[in-house]
């Protein structure tokens, strides 16, 4: 897949931010592209087969988590829009997360942490463990926070594109 220049950017600004002073632990989130024959291999494994490379929709992995989770730019056929952020999780979690990768940098400002599919307020532990406002500072200088909480850009993801986790169910080939 060619990107567009502003997803090439968003991609490099995403990098800095979990390389660099801002560090997003305790977001469980760590920058990682992989080549498109990795993941072809990665969802063989995921969905016990290829009847998704079949489908029509193609994807760009751009991060992970610590058990393997992967969140990707969702490509699906007739898209006329930026590509929407999903999640295909180590225990076999599909979310839709984020209209955009704009959103999703937002909903990384948000001062709220994901896990397991759901958007929540970091333990008292974690709140010290990162400079929350200087991580909103650096997101809002370039893309804005906007006033959406992360459950509600979720919710907007979900009525913009196509049912993922359906699309997900679908493509499955073991039981």
């Amino acid at each position: 897949i060619k990107l567009d220049d502003d997803t090439k950017s968003a991609l490099s600004f995403i990098d800095r931010l979990s390389t660099g002073q801002h560090n997003l632990w305790p977001h469980d989130f760590d920058f990682s592209e992989t080549s498109d024959d990795e993941l072809t291999e990665a969802f063989g494994y995921w969905f016990g087969g290829h009847r998704w490379a079949n489908s029509g929709d193609t994807f760009v992995q751009f991060g992970r988590d610590g058990t393997g989770s992967m969140f990707l730019l969702w490509y699906y056929p007739d898209l006329n829009a930026p590509p929407p952020v999903v999640l295909l999780g180590s225990e076999g979690e599909r979310c839709l997360m984020a209209t955009d990768i704009d959103d999703f940098i937002r909903q990384l400002g948000s001062g709220q942490l994901f896990f397991n599919e759901t958007w929540s307020e970091p333990l008292p532990n974690e709140i010290d463990e990162m400079d929350w406002c200087e991580l909103r500072r650096t997101i809002h200088e370039k893309y804005g926070l906007g006033d959406e909480p992360p459950e509600k850009i979720a919710e907007k993801a979900r009525l913009t594109h196509p049912d993922f986790p359906r699309w997900v169910e679908s493509m499955i080939e073991y039981e």
